[in-house]
């Protein structure tokens, strides 16, 4: 039973706390998938490369680098990432201007358009 006694502290129980939070990070879980589902090549692309940066396994568009453990350095590391994955130039400073996938997507489309006029992709692939 998962109704457990409140502590004296005022702290719910240890088991329904655990449970708590097996079923928020399950949930996440399946969001992130919903999202990743409906990815365009760009933001997919993007994902696989902060996935690799910041050694994990599922992003949101939404998430922030930052706040997923990314600094300066893999930040700088990312940059030459998406310099040579995407063929254009991206400044330092548009990660911490667009620290999201969703941000970031956004900026390379347009930096990648504007390279290529008359594209009518902003991607080789496009969007899905």
């Amino acid at each position: 039973m998962l109704d457990r006694e409140v502590v004296p502290e005022g702290k719910v129980a240890s088991e329904r706390a655990s449970l708590l939070g097996l079923f928020l990070r399950r949930v996440r879980e399946l969001l992130v998938a919903v999202e990743t589902a409906r990815q365009t090549s760009v933001q997919e692309r993007l994902t696989q490369l902060w996935a690799a940066r910041l050694e994990i396994s599922s992003i949101g568009l939404d998430e922030d680098f930052f706040e997923l453990g990314g600094d300066s350095l893999t930040a700088a590391e990312l940059q030459g990432d998406i310099d040579r994955e995407f063929g254009v130039e991206v400044s330092a400073t548009t990660l911490f201007l667009s620290p999201t996938i969703a941000e970031l997507t956004q900026v390379i489309e347009e930096a990648v358009a504007a390279a290529r006029p008359g594209t009518a992709e902003a991607y080789p692939g496009g969007r899905q």
